[in-house]
């Protein structure tokens, strides 16, 4: 006997991605009386820390840096990511770190087991790193969060 579950993930990927996107949404208003900007760095390269980071701070505000301590010392797309030696500078700043899961895991090609268990690791990585410091938000790497069976 087939679940409902079993129909999603008998779909085409891009069709799950799409219906994801669509119905994956939970749109909240905000009623902060003032207008609202939000600052967000993907991946937390290093340049982000040190020009981006810099204007703000210049300007009075901080940005959210989306981290994968697993990515920390290496190079991306976007240049070198931030370094053990950058984490000094972002207390400094006093910017929010945001979870992007230990091994910048594809949240639709993994197991959602893996995928939590990369997030648990990115948090005890931060704890050991950046003691007081926690990860409240999480960003989904690569793609859309993809639908967990039941």
């Amino acid at each position: 006997m087939s679940t409902g579950s079993d129909v999603w993930t008998k779909l085409p990927k891009p069709c799950q991605r799409r219906m994801a996107r669509w119905f994956g949404r939970n749109p909240r208003q905000i009623h902060a009386g003032i207008p609202i900007i939000s600052f967000t760095f993907d991946d937390f390269p290093r340049s982000a820390l040190v020009q981006g980071g810099a204007i703000l701070l210049e300007q009075g505000f901080t940005g959210t840096y989306y981290v994968s301590f697993g990515l920390m010392g290496q190079s991306g797309p976007t240049g070198d990511i931030f370094s053990r030696d950058d984490l000094g500078e972002f207390v400094r700043q006093k910017h929010e770190l945001g979870c992007h899961t230990f091994d910048h895991c594809d949240s639709w090609d993994t197991r959602p087991a893996e995928f939590e268990a990369s997030i648990l690791r990115n948090q005890k990585t931060l704890a050991r790193e950046l003691p007081g410091l926690s990860l409240k938000s999480l960003s989904y790497p690569i793609s859309y969060p993809r639908h967990k069976p039941k």
